[in-house]
């Protein structure tokens, strides 16, 4: 019992190190897809914890089915990999609604943080694809 608790500390622990990591890139992206979607731009710190805190509870929830789903002996098809995607989809869509605020007209609306987070993957995506190409441009 104590080896499957270890097991699951370092599985958490990694998985907080990544959040804080990738974190960062998500403040930096979060912040300019929100200045595309809704012409503001909140400060790095409102972006990086916004981007922590949807990060982080999207892992857990799907650490969580993932761990339920391994628990129980079965494997996750490509259904399943897909529900995951979408369930770190709406809980990023969710909480960017909840907590940002534009100086002027509010909060945003779900649909609003729905297109910031699909802005905010694409920049993500592209920042990560240019990092690949810049990396095995060095290393040859």
């Amino acid at each position: 019992m104590e080896f499957a608790l270890g097991q699951i500390t370092g599985l958490l622990l990694a998985l907080a190190a990544i959040v804080a990591v990738m974190s960062v890139v998500g403040a930096i992206t979060l912040g300019f897809a929100s200045e595309i979607s809704t012409q503001f731009r909140p400060t790095f710190w409102e972006s990086y914890k916004i981007s922590l805190l949807a990060s982080g509870i999207a892992g857990v929830i799907c650490f969580a089915i993932g761990f339920v789903v391994g628990f129980i002996g079965k494997d996750f098809n490509i259904w399943g990999y897909v529900l995951l995607v979408a369930i770190g989809f709406l809980s990023n869509a969710v909480i960017i609604a909840s907590m940002l605020r534009h100086p002027e007209k509010g909060y945003v609306s779900l649909g609003r943080a729905c297109w910031i987070t699909v802005l905010q993957l694409f920049l993500a995506l592209a920042a990560i694809g240019a990092l690949v190409q810049l990396f095995r441009f060095i290393t040859t």
